[in-house]
């Protein structure tokens, strides 16, 4: 049989969904069952029972897991204490579903034929940029090159999208102005195969950080 609450303050209270007084006094498998299933034995201390002080301290522990009464991912940290256990919630279905998005955005940029590369640079353009942050796949079949080639590099050093200095002119004074341009150019780098090529440059809106980033 799992341990009782004795506290229970009130954002965890918010969280579970419940009266901080309706809550202590009843069991960890009652109100929040998953964490039952998820903490390890050293975690789950018996009834009106502190660990065992013959035993080693066990580590603190923490597990993700999605609370289907209250259709929320939470993570729980446990740490064992003198006493009985001390557990720490925190809400985190807005930072999974975040982290889900953003994977099936990575996943769907993967798979188009256009070439996708974004970029970022600091407050101060002219020192701090521009780096590439992500390149598709179909930009590495295009350049031949690999993601570790160019990660963290700047465009104009691997010769992206052209060597012509014409056109890394006016993209470079596309970013330090307005940041958005769109036009066609023959990229004559390789002269085995020349190509028309259409550029679209569009910014990304930033979060207050003086980063900027562009597609």
């Amino acid at each position: 049989e799992t341990g009782r609450f004795s506290y229970v303050n009130r954002r965890a209270a918010t969280l579970l969904g419940e009266d901080r007084e309706a809550l202590v006094g009843r069991g960890l498998d009652e109100v929040l069952p998953e964490a039952v299933q998820c903490l390890p034995p050293p975690h789950l201390p018996r009834t009106g029972s502190g660990p065992d002080p013959a035993d080693p301290p066990a580590p603190a522990a923490e597990v993700t897991l999605r609370a289907g009464r209250l259709e929320r991912w939470l993570r729980l940290r446990s740490h064992p204490a003198p006493s009985g256990l001390a557990l720490f919630l925190s809400d985190i279905t807005d930072e999974r579903e975040g982290r889900q998005r953003q994977h099936l955005l990575e996943t769907a940029i993967s798979r188009i034929s256009d070439i996708v590369m974004i970029i970022e640079a600091g407050p101060d353009f002219a020192t701090a940029g521009p780096r590439i942050i992500f390149v598709n796949d179909t930009f590495l079949r295009h350049t031949g090159r690999t993601r570790a080639e160019v990660m963290g590099r700047t465009p104009c050093s691997i010769g992206f999208p052209t060597t012509d200095p014409q056109v890394r002119e006016t993209l470079g004074a596309a970013m330090a102005g307005s940041g958005t341009m769109r036009m066609e150019f023959c990229d004559r780098g390789d002269p085995a195969r020349e190509r028309w090529l259409e550029l679209d440059l569009t910014p990304i809106p930033g979060e207050g950080t003086g980063e900027r980033r562009w597609i």
